[in-house]
């Protein structure tokens, strides 16, 4: 009975091991799946807390007129998100009352294109609610129709204030 019971040993043993390396192996690898997936889920909440803290400093340098830095924290978001509706908005309302107008006018624009692709009229889905996008639209013509005033261009401006009251 010995005889037989260690020839079974000596068959098992290597393929215990075998398996016993691959269950670790295949530990180690769902370890590293959860920490990356945590990780990246981190990454996303500090990207948000980090817009989210640099429009609150550009809120208070437009308070203390430091208009310049607001810009830079502006163009920061902008790089962190190039597709943050609000940050633009935000931008082009600096450029108007520092009487940028052209610069307010083509960033404006650009929210009115990032608004347009929110819409995804294409696919006919919405990725906001109509209340969000009408509200949107509305500021951001609103804000085109004071440049237009900026500009001396009344008729524009006219133009802009309808398609916000639309």
């Amino acid at each position: 009975y010995f005889k037989y019971y260690s020839r079974v040993i000596k068959i098992v043993r290597p393929i215990e091991e075998a398996l016993s390396k691959f269950f670790k192996m295949l530990y180690r690898k769902l370890i590293e799946f959860k920490d990356g997936y945590n990780n990246e889920s981190s990454m996303v909440l500090d990207t948000e807390a980090r817009i989210n803290k640099l429009l609150a400093e550009a809120e208070e340098l437009i308070k203390s007129d430091n208009c310049d830095e607001a810009e830079k924290r502006y163009i920061e978001i902008i790089s962190i998100d190039s597709k943050h509706i609000k940050t633009f908005r935000l931008l082009g309302q600096l450029y108007m009352e520092e009487k940028k107008y052209q610069e307010a006018e083509q960033t404006l624009a650009h929210v009115l294109k990032l608004i347009e692709r929110e819409m995804n009229p294409d696919l006919g889905q919405k990725n906001g609610s109509n209340e969000e996008i009408n509200r949107h639209l509305a500021e951001t013509y609103f804000n085109l129709a004071e440049v237009s005033k900026g500009k001396n261009n009344l008729q524009e401006a006219l133009s802009h204030i309808n398609e916000a009251l639309e």
